[in-house]
């Protein structure tokens, strides 16, 4: 698969149209990018969307995963990518 680069701005436009899904269903979202601002995993709230951002040492999809062994219920997953589904 090809690696698909995605702008701070379109980044941003994301969080802020899942901030206000996210408010209007009463949802609590969660997504997680690639990469980040550190080495090892980190968060923040932006639009009150949990941000996470894998950190170089993991994929974003090593996060997930983790994430799902550690909380499998109560978690719905939305990912286009086949490995997760």
């Amino acid at each position: 698969l090809e690696a698909v680069h995605v702008s701070e701005r379109q980044r941003r436009a994301f969080i802020a149209l899942l901030g206000k899904y996210a408010d209007r269903k009463k949802h609590t979202i969660s997504v997680v990018f690639d990469g980040g601002p550190t080495t090892w995993i980190s968060q923040e709230k932006d639009h009150g969307i949990t941000v996470i951002y894998s950190g170089t040492k993991q994929t974003a999809d090593e996060a997930i995963k983790h994430m799902l062994h550690t909380r499998p219920h109560g978690i719905l997953l939305v990912s286009s990518d086949n490995e997760l589904k």
